[in-house]
């Protein structure tokens, strides 16, 4: 409306000075252009105002919370759609209204007005029972922000809320999970602790077999009888050692093969006497972690491999003896190991797994069925085992 006059009063304006006067002709179109400028400008002006007036129409109309705001008289002034439709009103039911008219407990609210008009507070949190169209309660959680212009004059009172009802059954829900989260976190921990004990107890026992198997080898004075038990026993270690590696390292089920690896062979070494220099190499990434029910077969087939190298590949001392441990990871579930030694090669007639009678490969073909695959063995400048497997599922 204002936008409207000034432009009606430029026009008489311009339009007077341009009958009366007389300008140069350069000086009446700079003037002309002038005026035009201040018409456009003002034109911008009220349709930025207006945009501005329709975007904040939009937002407070599809805001999720409920909106109402009251003048300094305490008379609602604006309510949007969400709370019109909670309480089953029509806009003109209840704009120009006092406030008072629709709430239970309006002390709770006069006792905020009083302060406010002191100037003691600007803001404040409070429940309302606000009464409906059908005269029913409706427990509303309140926020209210006092807007006030430069010389402190209150203007409105903003009141932004929500259902309390829908509050307090999303605390309860909240609460709810909090104590659901602290007891898998208790159960867990009770969990891991009681694994780690099962754990220490496994490898104590097997330790105790070992120990049992070492004395009786002692007292043996057969010399296969004495290989037999002490074949025996680094079989036994390689499933002590897992349980070891779980309880020293405070882990529930995942082992890291590259550190198994590397343990298991020096170990083996160590416990075999050997009298032969060996270069073991690990070509394994070290981010590989395999649970206990893969881990236990894998160790078991590293610890029959290397032992049958310590016992039977290096005849040669011209040569350097060596080892090479592979791991590829082809797919997410899907691996290939591969032991390589630089050796005399394995006979013939031990190349097929499944006619030989050497209990120690008899017991690596069973274990890689066991992780559902499929081994080659080949002779290439010493023997190859290439073991292609998967992963057990817990």
């Amino acid at each position: 409306m204002i936008g409207t006059l000034i432009n009606f009063f430029l026009s008489i304006v311009v339009n007077n000075i341009l009958t009366n006067y007389k300008f140069p002709p350069f000086a009446h179109i700079t003037s002309i252009i002038w005026w035009v400028s201040i018409f456009f400008a003002i034109k911008r002006f009220n349709l930025m105002k207006d945009f501005s007036k329709s975007l904040t129409n939009e937002v407070i109309e599809h805001m999720l919370d409920y909106l109402l705001v009251v003048d300094d008289s305490k008379r609602i002034i604006r309510i949007n759609n969400r709370l019109l439709e909670r309480l089953d009103f029509k806009n003109s039911d209840i704009v120009d209204k006092h406030i008072f008219n629709f709430i239970e407990n309006k002390e709770i609210l006069e006792d905020f007005f009083i302060k406010i008009d002191k100037r003691i507070i600007k803001k404040f949190s409070c429940e309302i029972n606000f009464i409906d169209k059908n005269n029913e309660k409706v427990l509303i959680s309140l926020n209210g922000t006092v807007i006030t212009n430069r010389y402190d004059d209150i203007i409105c009172l903003v009141l932004v809320g929500n259902d309390s009802a829908y509050l307090k059954q999303m605390e309860s829900e909240i609460i709810s999970k909090e104590q659901t989260f602290d007891w898998l976190k208790k159960n867990i921990s009770e969990k891991d602790i009681l694994l780690k004990e099962i754990h220490h107890r496994v490898k104590n026992n097997l330790n105790i077999i070992i120990s049992i198997i070492g004395l009786q080898t002692e007292y043996s004075k057969n010399d296969e009888v004495k290989n037999i038990l002490l074949t025996t026993n680094n079989r036994i270690y390689t499933i002590a050692y897992i349980y070891e590696y779980l309880y020293k390292n405070n882990r529930v089920d995942d082992i890291n093969f590259y550190e198994f690896a590397q343990n298991l062979t020096s170990n083996i070494y160590y416990i075999s006497h050997a009298n032969k220099q060996i270069s073991t190499m690990l070509e394994i990434d070290k981010s590989i972690d395999f649970n206990v029910s893969t881990s236990i077969p894998m160790g078991l087939i590293i610890n029959e491999l290397f032992s049958n190298v310590l016992k039977y590949a290096f005849t040669n001392s011209n040569v350097k003896n060596e080892v090479c441990i592979s791991l590829i990871k082809n797919d997410e579930n899907t691996f290939q190991l591969i032991f390589k030694d630089n050796g005399v090669g394995i006979p013939h007639e031990y190349r097929d797994l499944n006619l030989i009678k050497s209990l120690g490969l008899k017991l690596v073909s069973v274990l890689v069925e066991q992780l559902q695959g499929e081994i080659n063995v080949s002779v290439e400048n010493g023997t190859i085992f290439n073991i292609k497997f998967s992963q057990i599922k817990r």
